[in-house]
């Protein structure tokens, strides 16, 4: 099913819970798939500002769109891949050193990091759940209330435990 399908199903079903006059509502966890998520970079160590090619403009200890930037990945594919790989260390995968990574977002359960994978792609080409949130809003649902988003950092595997734990905490909250 396409995720306009989804969102026209989704709109049918709220729709039909709306008119029955026992509408009961329950919290909604969005869960992306993988690399359903804003990313940010954040360079912490000039090693790596000096292995990069020139034209890779970054400043030392500020935060970055990683994932999706759409001119990072046609453009300077070099520096989005330095960013986002990883190395084999001591039998487990470690992101590259001197960059660290996490979900864009004010916290935990934001829904702005799985909305819209790159809001600077024009006719909101890079939509990834902002039909299925404005739906749901429409339908009654409030952001930080019943409606929650529960983004990954895909490209860190240490944030794995800490994202189970959270999103467990986020379901019993909601």
């Amino acid at each position: 099913m396409t995720a306009r399908g989804l969102v026209l199903l989704m709109t049918f079903l709220l729709g039909i819970g709306l008119v029955a006059s026992e509408w009961i509502r329950h919290p909604v966890v969005i869960i992306p798939g993988f690399s359903g998520s804003i990313l940010e970079g954040k360079i912490t160590s000039e090693n790596i500002t000096h292995s990069l090619p020139w034209y890779c403009k970054y400043s030392l200890h500020k935060w970055f769109r990683l994932w999706v930037s759409l001119t990072e990945v046609l453009i300077f594919p070099e520096c989005f891949e330095s960013f986002l790989s990883h190395a084999w260390v001591d039998g487990k995968w470690q992101p590259a050193s001197g960059v660290d990574i996490r979900v864009a977002g004010a916290s935990f359960g934001d829904l702005y990091p799985i909305a819209n994978l790159d809001p600077g792609v024009p006719h909101h080409e890079a939509t990834y759940f902002e039909a299925l949130i404005n739906t749901l809003t429409m339908a009654g649902y409030h952001p930080d209330q019943d409606l929650f988003g529960a983004a990954y950092a895909w490209r860190d595997p240490s944030a794995t435990d800490a994202w189970i734990e959270q999103t467990a905490m986020l379901i019993v909250r909601a």
